[in-house]
């Protein structure tokens, strides 16, 4: 997995002025992600397509209800309304963080909805990613009580038929480090163990992943949380040990722009640093989907040609430290010093005898 941005169409709520625009362009080139998401620009969204053909284009149309769109609009009816963005190539974004822990008729409402939209669209060869819950969820009862399974199974079956369709989640860590096992960042690991059990594995977009408040400390975005290079690490430590499972299609970073002053905090547009090191991270990730399985054919056993034993090359020795230089250098004065005293003896001595040789004559 090659991390990816979730893409607003402004900044600060304010349009991308022409040199900000140049380097975006040139950062997502270099950035060479699995997967990005596109909010509410469908221009930019064709256009990022046919410049980075090999990877998933997410367009998102936000709506203020996509929450919970299916006690607004029949799956027809959102259907004919994403007609003027729809696209074989670029996938759809369908509903956003609906809560998971509500009462089972609820649940059965939306995953029937969610089941039909797939259909509709996936009849006609076109991809979405649906779904994508928030930050701790799905309620994993929903996974492992037979009865609350039975009504979201649909919603998996369904992903299962159409092979386009991705299902979304979001992961956020905080302040306070990735805490990976406390049910937010690596969540997908634990529903995927069950979903593999019940022989279902759906591509997974992580449409939003980044840093965000678990608690009410106020510190939303990782502006109010850590440094830069505090969330670069945080991020690439993510990928590495959670963020790496093979079903995984991309990570987006939440976010590049922003749509209002008081998500200026999540904006990574101005975050140099922390895009080094996310070109960096990616040029060294190398995640095929589908690693084939390779059986050799016989070969006979290569003929190993004796080689002469090498000659040993003495190794220089290691250059003294200024310390051990200074240490030697008072050795020497030591020994200096000594030879003075000795030779003053011997002086006096001398002399000594010669006074004696004096008086005896």
């Amino acid at each position: 997995m090659k991390f990816g941005v979730n893409l607003h169409p402004t900044v600060k709520g304010q349009q991308y002025s022409s040199t900000q625009k140049t380097y975006r362009a040139q950062f997502l080139g270099k950035l060479n992600a699995s997967a990005n998401l596109i909010m509410d620009d469908w221009d930019s969204a064709l256009a990022y397509k046919q410049m980075m053909p090999k990877n998933i284009v997410v367009f998102r149309k936000f709506h203020p209800r996509e929450g919970d769109l299916w006690n607004l609009l029949t799956p027809e009816q959102w259907h004919e309304g994403m007609r003027a963005y729809t696209d074989p190539n670029i996938v759809l974004y369908c509903v956003n963080e609906p809560s998971t822990y509500v009462l089972k008729e609820d649940m059965a409402k939306k995953i029937k909805w969610l089941v039909r939209v797939i259909e509709l669209f996936g009849n006609e060869g076109n991809s979405l990613v649906v779904d994508n819950v928030g930050t701790g969820h799905y309620d994993y009862t929903w996974f492992t009580d037979p009865e609350k399974w039975s009504i979201i199974e649909p919603l998996f079956a369904a992903l299962k038929k159409y092979p386009r369709m991705f299902w979304g989640c979001h992961e956020y860590f905080s302040y306070r480090g990735l805490e990976i096992g406390n049910g937010r960042v690596g969540r997908h690991a634990e529903m995927y163990k069950y979903l593999k059990a019940k022989e279902y594995e759906p591509p997974l977009l992580l449409t939003e992943v980044g840093c965000d408040q678990i608690d009410d400390s106020g510190k939303r975005g990782f502006k109010n949380s850590m440094t830069e290079n505090q969330y670069a690490a945080a991020l690439t430590d993510a990928q590495r040990s959670t963020w790496y499972a093979p079903y995984i299609k991309g990570a987006m970073i939440y976010s590049y722009g922003s749509s209002t002053t008081e998500r200026e905090t999540f904006d990574i547009s101005d975050s140099l640093v922390l895009h080094a090191v996310l070109i960096a991270a990616n040029a060294v990730t190398n995640m095929p989907e589908q690693p084939p399985v390779v059986v050799p054919n016989p070969t006979p056993p290569p003929v190993v040609t004796p080689q002469p034993e090498p000659v040993p090359v003495p190794v220089p020795p290691t250059p003294p430290t200024a310390l051990q230089r200074m240490i030697a250098l008072l050795d020497q004065i030591a020994e200096h010093e000594a030879a003075i005293a000795a030779l003053n003896e011997e002086i006096k001595r001398l002399a000594n005898l010669h006074r004696a040789l004096a008086d005896a004559a």
